[in-house]
């Protein structure tokens, strides 16, 4: 029985997304992304002076593909993709993530 609920807690937290807005934009995640010790382990490399490593962290947590279209978005709005929105992102994803659920 406890099998069976544990396998129906993956199956509903597989399919909960969350959903972040970044002025304009508004993109989902699945919280299930951040849910790994991999992810943990890049974000501490990030947080000790690896800055160029928050690119490659981003895009493992939200996807390339949704990557590239965010920085294309904010190139045409903005005529550059700041960094200052690359961090915003970045915070807001991982603000979203509860590991509690």
């Amino acid at each position: 029985m406890l099998y069976a609920t544990i396998k129906e807690k993956e199956i509903i937290m597989a399919k909960k997304l969350t959903k972040i807005t970044i002025e304009d934009y508004s993109f989902e995640i699945d919280p299930d992304v951040i849910d790994d010790i991999e992810i943990l382990e890049q974000l501490e490399t990030t947080q000790n002076g690896g800055s160029v490593q928050l690119i490659a962290l981003t895009k493992k947590v939200i996807g390339k593909d949704e990557y590239e279209k965010i920085k294309a978005h904010f190139i045409e709005k903005h005529g550059k993709m700041r960094i200052s929105t690359l961090n915003l992102i970045f915070t807001k994803v991982f603000e979203s993530f509860d590991p509690k659920e």
